[in-house]
C-alpha cells in the first residue's frame, strides 16, 4: 500500500468515527475497547492563570473503555 492509500484509508476510517460519534452511536473496536459519546453538564471552573471563575458550558466529549480482554493482558 502506497503512502497516499494508507493516508485515504486512515482518514475514512476517523471520518466514520467521527461521523458515528456525532449521531451518538458507540464505535466498538474489537479485542481494543469502545469509544462512545457521553454529555458533560455545564459548570463552573477556576481560570488557572488568574484563579478566577469561569462559566464552562455543557457539551459533548467521548469516553473511552478499555476491552476486557486487552485490560487483562496488560495486568495479568
Amino acid at each position: 500500500m502506497s503512502n497516499d492509500e494508507a493516508e485515504k484509508a486512515v482518514n475514512t476510517m476517523l471520518s466514520e468515527i467521527t461521523a458515528a460519534l456525532q449521531k451518538g452511536d458507540r464505535v466498538i473496536f474489537s479485542e481494543v475497547g469502545i469509544l462512545k459519546p457521553v454529555p458533560r453538564k455545564a459548570r463552573q471552573g477556576r481560570n488557572p492563570s488568574t484563579g478566577g471563575p469561569l462559566s464552562l458550558p455543557a457539551h459533548m466529549s467521548v469516553k473511552f473503555t478499555l476491552s476486557k480482554s486487552l485490560k487483562q493482558t496488560l495486568n495479568p
